[in-house]
């Protein structure tokens, strides 16, 4: 613990207040290091400034420790990292590896709190001009990048390991903005008609909640919940929402009427016989013969695209379609982001355009009583 040094001087002693310090080596190894602090020639004053010390010491130690820190590619590796695949589902897991590799490898041997704002710009710039597949990156992928970079640092923060953020002045790229593709009333109803047993059975719950692939996939039976009409989207040892968070998505009456069959049978992803749920297949709603969740259901639903002539459009368009459809009925954006779990209601202001034709109507009533 810190205490008070006097050393005699030419004229008078000068007062010192002594402690040690922690400081993380770069090997991730820690040593305390002793630190003088000079509190000048007044021997009240030192006694003072010692107890003052003291009490700042033992109400923020962080602030007495970590000088140095670790390397940029050992934190990512051995602390970041392994947060991610712990918090992390197995696809967002793989690109946040991909990003943060490539900045590793472009970064070299730097110690993470001497990463600059410039040097995180000259990344942008590299990135922006390397190619996958002849193709060029999109500003999209750079700036889910930085995304990556910016919370490996926010949890760098978190831990007392820096003390500073550099992505916070980065900007981040212009992304363009496109119409969201949604499957018309038309589509549904070809898709529907055009469905085998099996893959019917993704298309209407798809249509009917919004739910992305992986939480499709990882669809319990005992997260339906029959008597309040809810499917609860939760999170557990086996599957991680793309957010983290949890969430509740109504059952409608369209769907209610099917989800009582579903949980009562299984179809067979081959031949698309549907027959009674065995004691094994009593976890999954989507499930193969021995009660396993599937890996996908991607090649049944572009062979029905195939089939139902319905082109530019992917799994996700069933998550864009229910969303669509429900501001196009007047249903609002904020409600529409809880039901889609999107952390930003940024994301799902892409909807937003759809609702021009409520705001007309909305607006016609504004005509303050027949005045003018």
């Amino acid at each position: 613990m810190a205490f008070l040094k006097e050393v005699p001087g030419k004229n008078k002693p000068t007062f010192y207040i002594i402690y040690k310090q922690p400081v993380r080596q770069p090997n991730g190894t820690v040593i305390n290091k002793k630190k003088w602090l000079n509190v000048g020639h007044v021997k009240s004053n030192a006694h003072q400034a010692l107890r003052a010390f003291k009490k700042e010491y033992d109400a923020n130690r962080s602030k007495f420790t970590l000088t140095q820190t670790v390397l940029f590619s050992t934190f990512v590796n051995e602390s970041f990292l392994p947060w991610c695949k712990s918090r992390k589902n197995e696809k967002e897991y793989a690109r946040t590896c991909h990003s943060i590799c490539l900045m590793v490898g472009f970064f070299g041997p730097i110690r993470l709190n001497d990463l600059t704002t410039k040097m995180i710009e000259d990344y942008v710039t590299w990135r922006k001009e390397r190619k996958t597949r002849d193709k060029s990156i999109s500003n999209r992928t750079v700036n889910i990048d930085l995304i990556y970079l910016s919370q490996c640092y926010n949890k760098a923060i978190e831990w007392e390991v820096v003390e500073n953020n550099p992505c916070k002045k980065v900007s981040r790229l212009k992304e363009p903005k496109s119409r969201v593709r949604f499957f018309s009333v038309e589509e549904i109803g070809h898709l529907i008609f055009a469905a085998n047993p099996y893959i019917k059975r993704f298309l209407i719950v798809g249509l009917s909640t919004g739910m992305r692939h992986s939480e499709l996939l990882n669809l319990k039976l005992s997260q339906i919940d029959m008597v309040n009409q809810t499917i609860h989207i939760t999170n557990d040892e086996t599957f991680q929402t793309k957010s983290g968070k949890n969430r509740d998505i109504p059952i409608s009456f369209f769907l209610m009427d099917h989800l009582v069959q579903m949980m009562k049978t299984w179809a067979h992803p081959i031949t698309c016989e549907v027959r009674p749920r065995t004691s094994a297949q009593s976890t999954y709603l989507f499930c193969n013969e021995k009660g396993e969740p599937l890996k996908s259901f991607k090649r049944s639903f572009y062979s029905l695209l195939a089939h139902a002539n319905v082109s530019n459009a992917t799994v996700h368009t069933m998550r864009h379609t229910f969303a669509s459809h429900l501001v196009m009925k007047g249903v609002s954006i904020r409600t529409v982001q809880e039901l889609l779990g999107h952390s930003s209601i940024s994301v799902t202001e892409m909807y937003a355009h759809l609702s021009s034709g409520f705001k007309k109507k909305e607006i016609d009533l504004l005509d303050y009583g027949g005045l003018g």
